[in-house]
């Protein structure tokens, strides 16, 4: 497990770091907060952070539509990403979280005078599954990955509207997209088995394309890889760009 996490300005010990009971976050979800992957590479000895700056884009909108602002720029928190997990000297797939949060203590309801703190850590990959539900299609950053890979890289097209369960019972294939979910085959619906219960071969092929992509070895999408380790194929970003100190002992 991580030792290291980073918040309001500095990389501490995670022992250290304590949440009140009375916290107003805990109390009334005053908080906004992102999921992004980072994956470890042993061949090539490498991390890549998966599209940190459409990530923390999205993670700065969340802050703006309630009302906050976070006191990183999206250059500066893919650095600070980066140095997080070379500080933790990190060698496995991980799930890095960001979250703003008010840390004032105190049980009312005010909006005024309240101080936020902010927060970055990682922890291991497991096996995780997401389930959004309903209709509606999120503007999700792994969407828009898949649907590009999708269409450039296997000359498919994507059509995009409901769908709903006797379809997916019936269809060739089905799989899932997401952060945490990444590429995942569906071979049953309600016990019901679906595409014949199996893993077909365009599931596979996405699969094993969006596998190459986030690990950077796929030479075309390595812009979408942000590297970790290799500090001069790093560029210098924003208010980060001093060289990286020392792992914390």
């Amino acid at each position: 497990m991580p030792t290291v996490a980073f918040t309001d300005g500095e990389f501490s010990p995670v022992g250290e770091m304590t949440v009140g009971i009375a916290a107003h976050a805990l109390h009334y979800g005053t908080s906004v907060f992102e999921g992004l992957r980072a994956y470890w590479n042993a061949d090539a000895e490498e991390f890549y952070i998966l599209c940190g700056m459409e990530h923390y884009a999205r993670l700065h909108a969340s802050a703006r539509m309630y009302g906050k602002t976070l006191p990183y720029s999206v250059e500066d928190l893919c650095r600070i990403s980066a140095d997080l997990l070379v500080h933790n000297e990190a060698r496995e797939d991980v799930h890095i979280r960001p979250l703003l949060y008010v840390g004032t203590q105190g049980s009312g309801l005010w909006r005024s005078g309240l101080e936020e703190s902010f927060v970055i850590f990682h922890v291991p990959m497991s096996n995780l599954y997401d389930d959004e539900g309903g209709q509606n299609l999120p503007a999700g950053t792994t969407r828009a990955s898949v649907i590009e890979l999708v269409t450039s890289e296997l000359g498919m097209q994507v059509v995009e509207r409901p769908v709903n369960r006797g379809e997916s019972c019936c269809a060739d294939e089905v799989f899932l997209w997401g952060t945490a979910a990444e590429v995942t085959p569906v071979i049953a619906v309600d016990n019901r088995p679906a595409a014949e219960g199996r893993v077909g071969a365009v599931t596979k092929a996405v699969r094993d394309l969006y596998a190459d992509v986030v690990r950077g070895r796929n030479e075309a999408r390595m812009s979408w890889c942000h590297p970790v380790y290799r500090r001069e194929e790093r560029e210098p970003i924003g208010a980060f760009a001093a060289p990286m100190a020392e792992p914390v002992s």
